[in-house]
C-alpha cells in the first residue's frame, strides 16, 4: 500500500487500519495508493478510481497547473506516474473539529473503518476481474442503474457484510478505539482552545 497521508492524524494510526480492512474482504496491497485528505464534516466519504496508473500530483496534492515560480521545481518532480495494481481510492476521513459529541465518536470510526473496507473490496473486485466490470447496463448505454443496484456497488456490499459477519470489526477493535481515543483528545483540544 502506497499512502499518501494529507490529514492530520498520525500514519502509526491508520497503516493498521488500512492493511486490516483490505485483508478483510480479499485484496492485495502491493500496488495500492491511497490518498488520505480531511473532509470539514463529521462523515467518510470514499471513492475508487480504476487505473493502471496516476500522476504523483494528482495524490500528493500539489497541482500542475499552478504554474507558481516558487512551486515550479515540485509539479515538475511529481509529474511521475505511480502504477496501481487494481487502481487507488480516496477517502475524505472525519473532521475534528468538535461537530461531533463524545457519544458519536464510537460509532463515526466504525463507520470510518466499513468504507475503507468498501473502497478495497471495489479494488478486490478489480484484482480479481482484471478488467474491471462497467456501472453501465450494457456497452454504449447512456445511463447508469442508481448505485445501490449496480452490480459494482452490490459485489462491494456483499463483501464488506460478510466480512462483518466473520469479525472483522471485533479483531480490529483496538486500532479502532486508538482512532477513536485520537478524535476524542483533537475534539478536546479544539474545544479548549476556543
Amino acid at each position: 500500500m502506497i499512502l499518501f497521508n494529507n490529514t492530520k492524524i498520525p500514519d502509526e494510526l491508520l497503516k493498521p487500519l488500512l492493511k486490516a480492512a483490505a485483508r478483510a474482504v480479499g485484496a492485495r496491497l502491493g500496488k495500492v495508493p491511497v490518498k488520505l485528505t480531511q473532509g470539514r464534516y463529521s462523515h467518510t466519504q470514499g471513492h475508487f478510481h480504476n487505473c493502471l496508473w496516476v500522476k504523483r500530483w494528482a495524490l500528493t496534492g500539489v497541482r500542475k497547473w499552478d504554474r507558481n515560480e516558487k512551486l515550479r521545481p515540485a509539479w515538475k518532480k511529481d509529474d511521475r506516474k505511480v502504477y496501481c495494481d487494481g487502481g487507488y481510492i480516496r477517502l475524505a476521513m472525519p473532521a475534528h473539529n468538535g461537530s461531533c459529541s463524545e457519544d458519536e465518536i464510537g460509532p463515526m470510526v466504525r463507520f470510518c473503518f466499513e468504507i475503507m473496507m468498501h473502497e478495497f473490496a471495489h479494488v478486490a473486485d478489480a484484482q480479481e476481474y482484471k478488467v474491471f466490470r462497467s456501472s453501465y447496463p450494457f456497452p454504449g448505454a447512456q445511463r447508469r442503474k442508481k448505485w445501490g443496484r449496480r452490480h459494482i456497488e452490490v459485489s462491494a456490499i456483499d463483501r464488506v457484510d460478510a466480512a462483518i459477519d466473520r469479525g472483522a470489526i471485533e479483531r480490529n477493535i483496538d486500532a479502532l478505539i486508538d482512532l477513536a481515543t485520537w478524535y476524542h483528545e483533537r475534539a478536546r483540544k479544539d474545544q479548549s482552545g476556543k
